[in-house]
């Protein structure tokens, strides 16, 4: 497999996000390992929501370590391999089949979402055929036979790309316009992308090789097409992450979001949405450009402590990590910076209720939807900063 060297790839993050013996190269690592095997992310946190779609602060918005969102759909993966789905979609895609265990990576779909397990199979739910919406179905939650072998996937709004383990693609779903077959040879890949229409792939030589509709350009990589570690799908644009921290874009400029604001270094992600795009910096902050019809591009402060970004249609989500202070754990009006009594008496008042403090239910890792002792122990634990259950959380 292609590999890069850590030396070619900056990506310090703050010292409050690798606490206790992290460096800035382990999270490169983390980083290029991200590209091969899925979409999970080394720290935990929160999820952050901007846009026409917010997080639902009672779906478990801690311990989590990996987002995606489309159109109105978000996915957060938690620590503990469950999957959180947030949003007001009318077209399915909320409600996951049982067991809710064991994931590894997700992804987000128009009217669908995908979960690839640790066994290399992939869990797809949503929109289905024979349904209400049925104008919307075109195979997306029909899966490949065999269904092993898996390391990542990726969904665009009607088709989804999964990644092999010996490098291959596998593609279904809308192909009209051809965004599922698979160009030859079919293989050296390390990263895919769905956008609208059509589909990136990221070789391990570092370019990229795109298929399917060429509408406004998306299927034109700019030269040289190399040196990229990482590739992001919007729906008629595209951005491309170089080893320098460099963004490319191409596509769809007409709301600017192919315009890389300066200075276009340092950046360590790339998460293009329908008419917006987002960069994460490696200062752990996020920069947007593009389109802002529903406050997509209006981050909320404060822009410091990110791990993981994604946008959708016309919303934005930003996985952030916590800011090292274990008492101080309750959003709810209170994340401060101080860890004091108002803090400790939300985290009980919490305890109490449950529906009014989601906070509460954090043991083990994220929330298992009940409030015990367990969970007394660890607010116990956390406001007096010695957890033992849960890992650090940046």
């Amino acid at each position: 497999m292609w590999s890069l060297k850590m030396s070619d790839f900056k990506s310090e993050i703050p010292t409050s996000c690798y606490r206790g013996g992290r460096s800035p190269f382990l999270f490169s690592a983390v980083l290029l390992s991200t590209l091969l095997v899925g979409v999970r992310v080394a720290s935990s946190g929160f999820a952050n929501g901007w846009g026409i779609t917010s997080v639902n602060t009672e779906s478990g918005r801690h311990g989590l370590v990996a987002i995606d969102t489309n159109q109105f759909l978000g996915i957060a993966l938690n620590f503990d391999g469950s999957i959180v789905t947030f949003g007001g979609i009318p077209y399915g895609g909320i409600e996951l089949p049982a067991p809710n265990a064991n994931f590894i990576g997700i992804a987000a779909g128009f009217t669908h979402g995908l979960g690839l397990r640790a066994d290399g199979s992939i869990v797809a739910w949503g929109i289905a055929p024979g349904g209400i919406f049925d104008d919307f179905y075109f195979g997306q939650t029909t899966l490949p036979n065999p269904n092993s072998g898996f390391t990542s996937i990726d969904a665009g709004p009607w088709h989804n790309l999964a990644l092999k383990a010996d490098g291959s693609i596998v593609a279904w779903g809308r192909s009209a316009e051809g965004q599922t077959n698979v160009p030859s040879p079919n293989t050296d890949f390390i990263s895919v992308a769905g956008g609208e229409l059509h589909s990136l792939g990221l070789k391990a030589d570092g370019s990229i090789v795109a298929w399917g509709d060429n509408f406004y350009g998306v299927l034109d990589v700019p030269e040289p097409n190399t040196g990229f570690v990482a590739v992001s799908a919007g729906w008629y644009h595209n951005l491309g992450l170089k080893t320098d921290g460099s963004i490319v874009g191409w596509g769809r400029n007409v709301e600017a979001q192919t315009d890389i604001p300066y200075p276009n270094y340092d950046f360590i992600a790339v998460s293009a949405g329908r008419f917006h795009s987002l960069g994460l910096k490696a200062d752990g902050s996020i920069v947007v450009w593009g389109a802002d019809h529903w406050g997509e591009t209006e981050i909320p402060v404060p822009n410091t402590g990110y791990i993981a970004i994604s946008a959708g249609s016309f919303q934005s989500l930003g996985l952030q990590c916590w800011p090292g202070l274990y008492g101080d754990i309750t959003p709810v009006g209170n994340l401060d910076g101080v860890v004091d009594l108002d803090d400790l008496l939300l985290l009980l008042s919490g305890f109490a209720d449950l529906e009014a403090f989601p906070e509460s239910d954090f043991a083990p890792c994220g929330g298992d939807g009940i409030t015990d002792l367990t969970d007394l122990l660890e607010i116990l634990e956390a406001f007096a900063g010695t957890p033992s259950s849960c890992p650090d959380p940046c």
